[in-house]
């Protein structure tokens, strides 16, 4: 399961684990990362 906070955009690259929780605004929209 995938949680993403409000105001946080995923890449197509991204590469996010399941199971992470990312809190709101935890990475602007278009940050690298």
């Amino acid at each position: 399961m995938l949680t993403v906070g409000s105001g946080v955009t995923l890449g197509a690259g991204a590469f996010v684990h399941y199971g992470v929780t990312i809190g709101d605004g935890a990475v602007p929209g278009r940050a690298p990362w």
